[in-house]
């Protein structure tokens, strides 16, 4: 029989010096590996997101957005922003063309330096009606028809294209 007195031996399961695990020698470089095996799985997800956006030339988007506009040339009461947009468009359209910020100018100043320009005598005369007609339905509050709204679509759409049609081949000539 044992004495109850008698002291229990507890037996560890661990050895006499006990080493936490981030205190091991192969720790630290497998923590490395999967960090940049995660930094790369990051970087590879956005280069590849980046890759996928598609890079479309300032004419597209021009006329892309030209086109829905044909929604609101629709309506006469949508005069005002429907002129704001045009001028806006043409201004993107036309700093890329000129490769200058034409986008900051007024559209009085863009008018100016249309006329300053070497373009075709017709497309400075629609330029001229298109943002002259915006400066009068966006500023003087003037009254839209929606006849005069679409035909400056159409002509903005048009001027577009034979302005792209230009540059194209004047960097094919070169």
């Amino acid at each position: 029989m044992q004495a109850p007195e008698q002291e229990l031996e507890l037996i560890d399961i661990y050895g006499l010096w006990y080493v936490p695990i981030w205190q091991r020698p192969w720790f630290l470089p497998t923590v490395i590996v999967v960090l940049l095996f995660v930094a790369g799985l990051i970087g590879w997800y956005f280069y590849h997101r980046r890759a996928q956006k598609k890079q479309i030339a300032v004419w597209q988007y021009t006329l892309e957005q030209l086109a829905q506009l044909d929604q609101m040339a629709q309506r006469a009461d949508q005069g005002e922003q429907f002129y704001v947009r045009i001028t806006t468009l043409l201004k993107i359209f036309l700093s890329d063309y000129f490769k200058i910020n034409i986008a900051s100018f007024t559209d009085q100043q863009v008018v100016d330096y249309i006329t300053q320009t070497d373009l075709p005598e017709l497309h400075k005369q629609m330029l001229g009606r298109i943002f002259y007609g915006g400066q009068m339905i966006k500023f003087a509050k003037a009254s839209s028809l929606v006849q005069q709204m679409q035909q400056d679509l159409a002509q903005s759409i048009q001027l577009v294209r034979e302005l792209h049609a230009r540059s194209t081949l004047a960097s094919a000539t070169k």
